[in-house]
């Protein structure tokens, strides 16, 4: 499950990516070519790892227990990237184009991106919870029997 930790950070590149690019179209540039290839392997790659990171036997075959977060957010997660690929592939292709389809499509990747933020947050939150000094004092308690809170 270490590809839920490269995840987010796959998409705050491709964030990065798209943003620059967009602002570009006003300002009158663009990316190199082979920066702008970077954006389009991210688009691929990042659906992929989600759909097969976010499948719950992904996480029964690694000897893990399943997350804890809702299910909803899980499958979401898993699905949530495949807008934003749709979207760039209607831009590859030609069948979509303007500057408002772009900040759309801007607009739907942060929308995924926040998805599977919160997905991988529940993750991580669950984790480091475990061995924690909140987790360490809450054991550790003062016996109180027999006195009062006067």
């Amino acid at each position: 499950m270490r590809t839920l930790v490269l995840l987010p950070w796959l998409l705050r590149v491709q964030v990065i990516l798209g943003l620059v690019q967009f602002v570009g179209l006003f300002a009158g540039f663009g990316w190199p070519a082979p920066v702008w290839a970077a954006h389009r392997v991210i688009a691929l790659v990042a659906p992929a790892v989600a759909l097969v990171a976010f499948r719950r036997s992904a996480w029964e075959r690694a000897g893990r227990p399943a997350p804890r977060f809702q299910p909803g957010v899980r499958v979401a997660a898993r699905f949530a990237l495949l807008a934003p690929l749709a979207l760039g592939l209607c831009f590859s292709t030609g069948l979509l184009g303007g500057r408002a389809w772009v900040a759309f499509h801007i607009g739907v990747a942060i929308a995924a991106m926040l998805v599977i933020e919160r997905a991988t947050a529940g993750l991580h939150g669950a984790r480091v919870g475990t061995g924690s000094r909140v987790g360490r004092a809450a054991s550790s308690t003062i016996p109180t029997e027999g006195s009062t809170n006067d």
